[in-house]
């Protein structure tokens, strides 16, 4: 038998001839595994040619395969190897690019995970100019040995002028995809300023997982988030993290009562503060509006039809009104 290469999902045919042997018992095995016919995977012999089928292949279908004719004559065998090729799938981003903001002399960090067949070509650019793995610009595609899929773009000491829009584009045979993100760098003289004027605006929409990255000197030991002044701590909403210098909090599915000034403060007294804004849900709001409109109407038209009714009525019917609760007190 010949080897056998397709592509992931397309039929595997394996075939091999005998003579004298129409009397003959056939076995397949796969990896010295014996063969069954099932629903996907079938086997013909006509007294001469042997044919294993197997439909819709699998990665799992990948090995050596083994065809065993035997009668009273004696045994004979055949091998070849099968190999599933997964195909080309152009570049997906598994995690995009998010905003950030630092202070001027802090280092940047976007990172950005993305898979595809073959694995995709990063380029980064800033402002539509590619850039390069040189100066204060790190460009780093082996981030985690573990991590094939992620990629790392880091600025050294931010001047103002490194702010932009930063692009990350991934490309192989298959196609290519990008992302976009925007970088803030806030003057020192700024930085120095109360929190209140130094917040950079920032705008979210409600049930998104909202990540604020706070990049400082790899030798700060520990880092504090406040909301509003008060201290957060981790919890089901709340996810803090802190990895080589860049410490981060994640707010899970944010909704409109997270908005507020997020702090994050380290042991020097360093802070980046972040100004966060959750949009409500288009839907939500208009369901509130609409049933406020509903009981103003009702409470107008009720006030309307008791303003045209007799003084001589309105009496009668406070009258029934006050009966009738007197009477479920007394039956209380």
């Amino acid at each position: 038998m010949a080897e056998v290469e397709v592509l992931k999902g397309q039929p595997v045919v394996l075939e091999c001839h005998v003579s004298g042997a129409g009397d003959a018992e056939v076995r397949w095995y796969h990896d010295n595994d014996l063969i069954a016919d099932d629903e996907r995977i079938s086997s013909s012999f006509d007294g001469t040619v042997c044919i294993l089928t197997i439909q819709d292949s699998t990665l799992e279908d990948e090995g050596d395969y083994l065809c065993q004719i035997e009668n009273d004559q004696g045994v004979v065998s055949t091998s070849a190897e099968v190999l599933i090729d997964e195909g080309m799938a152009m570049p997906i981003f598994k995690e995009k690019l998010h905003n950030l903001n630092v202070i001027e002399g802090e280092n940047a960090c976007f990172d950005i995970r993305v898979v595809g067949n073959p694995a995709p070509v990063v380029e980064w650019f800033k402002d539509g100019v590619q850039l390069e793995d040189e100066g204060r610009v790190m460009i780093i595609d082996d981030v985690d040995d573990n991590e094939p899929d992620l990629f790392s773009l880091v600025i050294e000491n931010c001047k103002p002028s490194d702010a932009g829009q930063y692009t990350c584009l991934a490309m192989n045979e298959a196609g290519k995809d990008s992302c976009n993100a925007d970088l803030s760098v806030i003057p020192t003289s700024e930085s120095l300023k109360t929190p209140d004027a130094a917040e950079i605006p920032l705008e979210f929409l409600e049930g998104q997982d909202v990540t604020l990255k706070a990049l400082m000197s790899a030798d700060h030991p520990t880092a504090s988030w406040l909301k509003d002044d008060e201290p957060i701590t981790q919890s089901d909403h709340y996810n803090i993290d802190a990895k080589e210098g860049v410490h981060t909090l994640t707010i899970k599915d944010a909704s409109p009562e997270d908005s507020g000034i997020y702090t994050c403060e380290t042991t020097d007294d360093s802070t980046s503060t972040f100004n966060v804004t959750i949009k409500g849900n288009i839907c939500t709001f208009l369901y509130i509006y609409f049933v406020c409109l509903y009981f103003v109407f009702y409470f107008c038209l009720s006030k309307m039809c008791y303003n045209n009714v007799s003084p001589a009525r309105q009496i009668m019917y406070g009258r029934l009104y006050h009966k009738r609760k007197t009477k479920n007190k007394t039956s209380e």
